[in-house]
């Protein structure tokens, strides 16, 4: 799935992804959102893992980087380690 810049991604398995991935790494809502520097907050975090709240693909590259995984690993079934 091509995506542009802008465009907006929100559904709960991305969320589930998100938070599955991001415990993996030890890390708190908190502490991913420090590591996104001024880019989110835990809040915002809370919302993209519950679904409530779309994220743009600019922030979904930024997850991605921050946790160390590709953009399709966050969207998409793929196993991540």
């Amino acid at each position: 799935m091509e995506m542009r810049s802008g465009e907006m991604r929100g559904d709960k398995t991305l969320g589930v992804r998100l938070k599955r991935i991001r415990e993996s790494r030890g890390m708190s809502q908190r502490e991913l959102a420090a590591a996104m520097g001024n880019h989110c907050t835990d809040k915002n975090i809370s919302q993209y893992e519950s679904g409530s709240r779309s994220m743009d693909t600019d922030t979904l590259f930024s997850l991605a980087e921050v946790l160390c995984v590709t953009p399709n690993e966050l969207e998409e079934r793929i196993d991540v380690h």
